[in-house]
């Protein structure tokens, strides 16, 4: 505890060190030193601490990488993405595009069961798509909203037991990236129970089983007994919200939780200091910006329509110097939508120029500047909060009096799947670095779930049509670098930059986090 003190920790930590553990931690650890890795692996349970509370494991509804990180451990895909952004066989062993360029033929595995005997076929994959497109559900979470929009889905076909054909309305190459996405469930389960029933008892063909989930407080995983694919090392897995990442940092110190996320940044020398534990960051995938809403009401939705008042905005504000002060430098500023793999050369970040930024609100008829409301989660992402002070404190250096709303993500998520955001709003939008396309189809139509600034643009509405019937990879990268230009151009966000993810993991745990977010410790060990 000395050394504790040393380092800064405040007493209502060590008061939070001293609780014995719950779930397993530091004295029980001492116990069980001389046992081998297997048998610290089979006895003792990972405890992941988590940013936010679950929400749902309806697959259909789940909206957020933290419900998708426990999903991920109970459900299978078609494919799965690597943590090298690769796709990989899982549930389907092979796939190619059929002489229509618009059908996908997947070839599946004969030998998966779900966790209740139900047996995967061609059929289930069709049932899956078919409930996910029904309307009468009105689904709220990505895969309806935004997965299959993405991929201009319209449908699968059973062609036999272990062959399935998955249909677009044009070409789409990058529809099996999609897919690595899409949770398969069973379907005698899912139509025989109701929504509230599978949306808090999951059934998936996964390697792990939820064996209980009180809300807000823990989601317990254990092994299945029979598996199809490699069998993973830990046999229980137990997930905790922490909305208060102090509390997760000091509980990671005392040994009740072995990984966090979301770790303050400004925590990480103390980390880094004390013995038993160490930080672990990576250069994500997620975009954060600031969205200018093109049809909500109120003070300043006006402005935000006209696109010198976007450049504007985006010029006025110093984002290198909000990285450098809040997050230790790390992070670069961005000028587009699209990750650094895919990223077109001809897009650079907008320059920090106020006057600039001050002459075109006087050229748009905002010489004086106007008032606007900026909404921003608190603590969803790394300093969300106070990334929006620092932007409403340089955009009132121009003349614009911005009030900047924080919200919990509970209240905050519901506003944006109902889009009703202020004119101004922080968000941080995923990518799983597989393609242009891919980081840009969040604005694929003006009414696409994903489109929460509700953004159009004639040009850009031509050119995503023509990419449907552009075969040639040359040319498609040409429309989708325009197709970046014109994002850029015309402004629809702030742009901020690229998310680093900070994580944390007690030393005697083998696992290395990923680029897109997913916790995934399908492959993770305790060590001696």
């Amino acid at each position: 505890m000395t050394k504790k003190l040393v380092l800064g920790m405040t007493v209502a930590v060590l008061m939070l060190c001293l609780v014995a553990p719950v779930f397993s931690g530091g004295q029980q650890d001492q116990a069980k030193e001389d046992m081998t890795v297997e048998e610290i692996n089979e006895t003792r349970p990972l405890v992941v601490g988590l940013p936010t509370g679950l929400v749902t494991f309806e697959t259909n509804e789940i909206a957020t990488k933290t419900d998708v990180s426990v999903a991920e451990h109970i459900f299978d895909r078609l494919l799965q993405l690597t943590a090298d952004a690769e796709l990989a066989p899982m549930l389907a062993t092979s796939y190619e595009m059929l002489d229509d360029r618009k059908t996908w033929r997947f070839k599946l595995r004969d030998d998966v069961y779900f966790s209740n005997g139900e047996h995967f076929t061609a059929e289930t994959v069709k049932y899956v798509i078919d409930r996910g497109m029904d309307d009468q559900y009105n689904w709220r979470g990505n895969t309806p909203g935004y997965l299959f929009p993405s991929m201009d889905l319209v449908g699968a076909e059973v062609v036999d037991k272990y062959t399935v054909d998955i249909k677009a309305s044009g070409y789409q190459p990058d529809l099996p990236g999609y897919i690595s996405e899409v949770f398969i469930h069973p379907k005698e389960y899912y139509e025989n129970n109701s929504l509230e029933k599978v949306a808090a008892e999951p059934i998936g063909s996964g390697p792990y089983v939820l064996k209980e989930w009180v809300k807000d407080d823990h989601a317990t995983l254990e092994l299945r007994d029979e598996y199809w694919g490699e069998r993973p090392n830990l046999k229980t897995l137990i997930f905790r919200p922490f909305p208060e990442t102090s509390t997760a940092v000091a509980e990671l110190i005392n040994g009740t939780v072995h990984v966090i996320s979301k770790v303050p940044p400004d925590q990480a020398p103390m980390i880094d200091k004390t013995e038993g534990v160490e930080m672990r960051t990576v250069d994500g995938g997620r975009r954060i910006y600031v969205g200018f809403q093109q049809t909500a009401d109120g003070p300043g939705s006006e402005a935000v329509r006209d696109v010198r008042v976007r450049r504007a905005l985006n010029m006025a504000v110093d984002i290198d110097a909000i990285l450098n002060s809040l997050l230790y430098g790390r992070g670069e500023r961005e000028g587009g939508m699209v990750n650094p793999p895919h990223k077109s050369e001809e897009i650079k970040p907008y320059p920090y120029d106020p006057e600039r930024a001050k002459e075109l609100l006087a050229e748009a008829g905002y010489a004086d500047g106007f008032s606007v409301e900026l909404a921003t989660p608190n603590g969803r992402y790394t300093k969300d909060r106070e990334i929006a002070l620092a932007i409403g404190d340089y955009l009132k250096e121009v003349g614009v009096d911005v009030e900047v709303i924080p919200y919990e993500w509970s209240v905050y998520v519901s506003m944006i799947r109902q889009k009703e955001l202020p004119p101004l709003y922080l968000l941080g939008s995923g990518s799983a670095f597989l393609s242009a396309w891919y980081d840009l189809s969040d604005l694929v139509t003006v009414d696409a779930a994903t489109n929460y600034v509700n953004w159009q643009n004639d040009e850009w509405d031509r050119l995503v049509q023509k990419l449907q019937n552009t075969y040639d990879p040359d040319e498609r990268e040409k429309i989708t670098d325009r197709l970046q230009m014109i994002v850029h151009e015309d402004a629809p966000w702030l742009f901020i930059y690229m998310q680093v993810d900070w994580y944390a993991k007690t030393s005697n745990i083998d696992w290395e986090p990923r680029g897109d977010e997913i916790m995934d410790f399908k492959h993770a060990s305790f060590t001696k």
